[in-house]
C-alpha cells in the first residue's frame, strides 16, 4: 500500500522530501493550525506516525512481497512550536535489535519493530521526536 496516497496523507499534504537529506516533509496551514497559530500536536503525531510507516515500508518493500505492519504502541515528546515546512528522519532503533527483528521476522513470519522519528523545522531544529512499535506480520 502506497502510504502518502491514503486520504489522510493527502489531506494533510505530506509527501516525499524536496531536500534528499530528510524522507517526507510537511507544510503549515491554517488546517493544522492550534490555539497559538503554530502545528496543532495532533498533526505533527500524524506526521511522525505516517513518516514512520512510511520508513517501514520503504524497508521492507523488496524483501516481502505482503507483509502487514500494525502500530502497537508510541511516544512522542514535542520540543518547540513552529509554523512552515517541517521535515522528518528516520531510523530503526537500535542495530542489533533491528538485526534480532528481521531475522526473528524471517524464522517466525511476525516480529516488532522501534522506529525513531525525528522532525525538525526549516532551520534544522528539533521540534518534536517519537519512537513508533510496530508488530509486523508477513
Amino acid at each position: 500500500m502506497e502510504i502518502l496516497n491514503l486520504p489522510l496523507s493527502q489531506k494533510f499534504g505530506i509527501k516525499i522530501s524536496s531536500n534528499p537529506e530528510y524522507l517526507l516533509e510537511f507544510n503549515y496551514s491554517p488546517f493544522v493550525k492550534n490555539h497559538i497559530n503554530t502545528f496543532h500536536g495532533g498533526a505533527l503525531y500524524i506526521f511522525a506516525e505516517t513518516s514512520s510507516g512510511f520508513f517501514l515500508n520503504e524497508n521492507f518493500q523488496n524483501l516481502f512481497d505482503n507483509i502487514h505492519p500494525m502500530l502497537r504502541s508510541s511516544k512522542i515528546k514535542f520540543s518547540k512550536p513552529c509554523q512552515g515546512h517541517i521535515y522528518s528522519k528516520a531510523k530503526f532503533f537500535g542495530n542489533l535489535k533491528r538485526k534480532k527483528s528481521f531475522l526473528e521476522l524471517q524464522q517466525n513470519n511476525k516480529s516488532l519493530f522501534i522506529t525513531d522519528i525525528t522532525l525538525y523545522n526549516e532551520s534544522k531544529n528539533i521540534i518534536c521526536r517519537g519512537d513508533f512499535e510496530w508488530l509486523v506480520n508477513v
